[in-house]
């Protein structure tokens, strides 16, 4: 069952730090029997809740603690604890504080797609991620398939 964390918003899996909060996510909660304490139902008609784990902490605090997701105001603004958390792991630099501006994923999102860089060749990649490979690198490396022509990548969307 997906659950949208009431109050946080942690980095998307392509952005920087995304992948450590899906790591602690994962370390605290798989093969594991939470409470889920239903908040609401977002726009999307997901269920919005505080995840609590087996011990009674709320996971949603516990990756706040860990920096490696924000307080989000918007939709959390009187959460006190939130709040605090939020403040201590900037303070002591953990997780995404370490960085000197971390981008908040609800601006990340809001980012424009970048254009495909430039090449000599045909180019595959995901648009949302930002990662794009050169098909004739690949080869040269000796990874990869043979590269197509251009032509047959008019009906692949990216």
């Amino acid at each position: 069952m997906k659950i949208r964390l009431y109050g946080v918003d942690a980095p998307e899996k392509a952005q920087a730090f995304g992948t450590q909060a899906r790591k602690l996510t994962g370390d605290l909660v798989f093969q594991r029997d939470v409470t889920v304490v239903v908040r609401a139902t977002d726009r999307y008609d997901r269920l919005e809740g505080e995840v609590l784990l087996p011990d009674g902490r709320s996971l949603g605090h516990e990756l706040v603690r860990a920096g490696l997701a924000w307080w989000y105001r918007q939709y959390a603004p009187h959460d006190t604890t939130l709040a605090q958390l939020e403040a201590e792991a900037r303070t002591a630099k953990r997780g995404l504080w370490a960085d000197v501006r971390p981008v908040p994923p609800w601006q990340w999102r809001k980012e424009p797609v970048s254009p495909i860089p430039s090449t000599d060749g045909p180019v595959v990649g995901n648009r949302h991620s930002r990662v794009y490979h050169w098909l004739g690198a690949r080869l040269r490396q000796g990874i990869g398939p043979e590269p197509r022509s251009p032509s047959s990548f008019a009906d692949v969307p990216m």
